[in-house]
């Protein structure tokens, strides 16, 4: 029988030196070098340039907070909310001084909203000075004791003034409507930062 290479072992006797004898037959392997002929493979083991990648990623965290913070410049905020108290229980009428100006008199009254407290007419009696003003002391004198008997801010402590609405046409003169302020003006009291004052603060109607 051919020596093949192979040492036989046989129970309980050493083994058998074969000597520097080499088998024939070579281990079977796998060839992956390209310089034998054959298609190279593909190698797995790339190197990536991470420095110019981390530049990029700085330059576009960069970029981003920048516009970030200048998103806001072209933001509108709108609101629904007006001015006033936040309450859902609206805030009671308050009592206004009311004088209308028409054409032979004058109609004074009391309102809370569109409820009438007390209703007064005066005939329209002008007084006219020497240099051509005009004034209304009937209307004056009037309305100080109108304001005595029904005025919500009397006390000289108090800062808040009574308010009175004018109602005016379109119509009317210049002169008749100074008269007519000069008029609700009269009324005085202490305020606590004068030592007397008006006692309304006047506005026009908007009808």
């Amino acid at each position: 029988m051919a020596d093949s290479g192979f040492r036989v072992l046989s129970v309980g006797l050493p083994p058998k030196d074969c000597g520097d004898r080499v088998s024939e037959f070579g281990m079977a392997t796998i060839d992956s070098d390209s310089g034998t002929g054959r298609a190279a493979r593909r190698t797995v083991n790339h190197q990536l340039p991470l420095v110019p990648f981390i530049d990029f990623l700085i330059c576009l965290v960069v970029f981003l907070l920048a516009n970030l913070g200048f998103a806001n410049f072209a933001r509108l905020h709108s609101s629904a909310l007006v001015p006033g108290k936040l309450s859902d229980v609206p805030e009671a009428e308050r009592k206004r001084l009311h004088v209308e100006l028409l054409d032979n008199r004058f109609h004074v009254s009391w309102r809370i909203g569109s409820a009438i407290v007390a209703s007064n007419d005066l005939p329209l009696q002008a007084v006219i000075e020497g240099r051509g003003d005009r004034h209304y002391p009937e209307l004056a004198r009037f309305l100080d004791r109108d304001w005595r008997a029904n005025g919500l801010h009397q006390d000289p402590s108090d800062p808040t003034l009574d308010e009175a609405v004018l109602h005016v046409r379109n119509s009317a003169a210049y002169e008749d409507v100074i008269a007519v302020l000069d008029a609700l003006r009269a009324p005085q009291r202490g305020l606590p930062w004068a030592t007397q004052g008006s006692v309304f603060t006047v506005s026009f109607a908007a009808d």
